[in-house]
């Protein structure tokens, strides 16, 4: 358009020397006496259409350029191309969560529960649709916020598309799933169960350690309550010194607030010793500070322990080197002084005192003499 009108402003400009030229040679013919009346005449007339000219470009012109810069021009010419892929390079799209997402520096993870928006910015043509995917699925249109329910690492795919069809780069947004609580373990050493009753004994000053483990997030902290406390934060081996019926109670939390269900861990503290007996299957006679015993004499070995149970008895005969298991009653077949020591050790190591037995074996008969007796 611009084109047009100076074309408009030139044949106006050539009209009006055609016609000063015009008047002068007119003049020229007609006699000097005109010529200073057509030099004063034309001039004006000259510059009252110079203005005119100058008045209808400075009105029209712009005109025209406004018109085209509502009209057509963006479409038609390569500025608003240019302009437009300029703008596509600093469109700004971000990535938004709702719910808890936990980030841990190299991954972000997110529960089911958390869904992604896309928001995406034009500023020249405008946005025409926004475009995702996960992992190897393919494009589809951003309406409402995308939600991934299986867990493990996924792959959010997502780009925006202009009115002119100018399309933008992908960007990739990494997000890890996390829908499972951590698992907690109980770890006691020792610790003995009995398989009839399913009572777990534990010997004084037993360390309960609480070892929990997560595949994804990760654990947050690791809460216990003792005896029906308050909760508290577990920082290491919860020691249990008193003896008798104790619980604990414990549950685990991830990053991402994933809680396990509640449990519970029933120990009973056995602080004492088994008690050691030697019975003999006959009667022994005591004569003085003197045990006796005949020949055929048996000893048996009893333990009685009423919490965790005898794991083991030992005996000495004799002075042996060392204990050994008792498994028989135990025979004498020599006359004379002997010894037994036994001792036992329950289920969870409480050892008791030795017992000791000092007796001494007579298979001689008495032997009787007469002698007459006088008045």
């Amino acid at each position: 358009m611009k084109y047009i009108i100076k074309s408009k402003i030139i044949n106006i400009l050539m009209a009006i020397m055609f016609s000063v030229s015009f008047g002068s040679l007119v003049a020229q013919e007609e006699g000097q006496s005109m010529e200073g009346a057509v030099e004063n005449e034309q001039p004006a007339e000259a510059e009252e259409q110079l203005i005119e000219a100058e008045e209808q470009l400075i009105e029209e012109a712009p005109a025209e350029e406004n018109a085209a810069t509502e009209g057509e021009q963006p479409i038609e010419e390569a500025p608003a191309e240019e302009s437009a892929t300029v703008e596509t390079q600093s469109t700004e799209e971000t990535t938004q969560a709702s719910g808890d997402v936990y980030s841990d520096g190299k991954r972000t993870y997110a529960t089911s529960a958390t869904k992604f928006s896309l928001d995406s910015q034009d500023q020249l043509s405008a946005l025409k649709r926004v475009e995702f995917k996960v992992d190897e699925g393919a494009f589809q249109r951003y309406e409402e916020p995308i939600s991934i329910e299986k867990e493990g690492v996924h792959r959010i795919l997502f780009r925006g598309i202009d009115n002119v069809e100018n399309i933008e780069a992908e960007s990739i947004y990494v997000v890890v799933i996390d829908n499972t609580a951590p698992e907690v373990s109980v770890i006691t050493e020792p610790v003995i169960v009995l398989e009839k009753s399913r009572r777990a004994f534990g010997p004084a000053n037993l360390a309960v350690e609480l070892r929990s483990v997560d595949n994804y997030s990760g654990i947050k902290k690791v809460e216990y309550s003792l005896d029906s406390g308050a909760y508290q934060d577990y920082t290491g081996p919860i020691t249990l010194t008193e003896a008798g019926y104790h619980q604990i109670k414990y549950k685990a939390i991830d990053n991402l607030g994933n809680e396990t269900t509640e449990r519970s861990v029933n120990l009973e503290i056995d602080n004492t010793a088994p008690k050691v007996m030697i019975i003999p299957e006959k009667k022994v006679v005591k004569s003085g500070e003197q045990n006796f015993t005949a020949r055929d004499n048996s000893f048996e070995i009893d333990v009685i322990d009423e919490d965790s149970g005898v794991e083991r008895i030992m005996v000495k005969v004799d002075g042996d080197a060392d204990f050994r298991p008792y498994t028989n009653p135990i025979r004498f077949s020599v006359e004379g002084n002997h010894t037994i020591e036994a001792k036992a050790v329950d289920k969870v190591g409480n050892q008791s005192e030795i017992q000791r037995l000092e007796i001494i074996v007579d298979d001689n008969p008495p032997k009787t003499t007469i002698t007459p007796v006088s008045k």
